[in-house]
């Protein structure tokens, strides 16, 4: 088998394990595009942050982020504060409800990522994880 350029290996997984991950989503409790799963699960990474942070975060225009925001609000899965420092923004944060939800997304993730790890060792997935945080690194000081 001919070895792929890097940069199409990088796109041409991510686009698959994208298309899995919207497959796995299908049967939750609230049907959503699959970046507001990202999105909730960004936020309670980070803890409150701004549209603007998250949209910076995610690489996705802050406009996309604030439509699929406004679309979780209605669902009582996020909240908006004005921000005491700067009334002109406001700050997410997640919900009681937005966060019993992302406890199904997490528990359909974890175990599509347990099927995507078959063959792969625990040492090899470590080394894997500290590679794309690396890389992520380094695109920032390439950008």
């Amino acid at each position: 088998m001919k070895k792929l350029p890097t940069s199409l290996s990088i796109v041409l997984t991510t686009k698959a394990v994208s298309r899995a991950f919207k497959k796995r989503m299908n049967g939750l409790s609230l049907d959503l595009p699959a970046d507001s799963y990202r999105i909730l699960m960004v936020i309670n990474y980070k803890g409150e942050l701004t549209p603007q942070d998250l949209a910076d975060f995610m690489n996705k225009d802050k406009s996309t982020v604030v439509r699929l925001l406004d679309v979780m609000e209605e669902h009582e899965l996020v909240l908006r504060t004005i921000c005491e420092e700067d009334k002109r923004k406001n700050t997410i944060a997640l919900t009681k409800k937005g966060k019993e939800f992302l406890k199904e997304i997490i528990l359909k993730e974890k175990k599509m990522f347990k099927e995507l790890g078959n063959g792969i060792t625990a040492a090899d997935m470590i080394i894997f994880n500290r590679v794309l945080f690396q890389i992520r690194e380094n695109v920032k000081q390439l950008t």
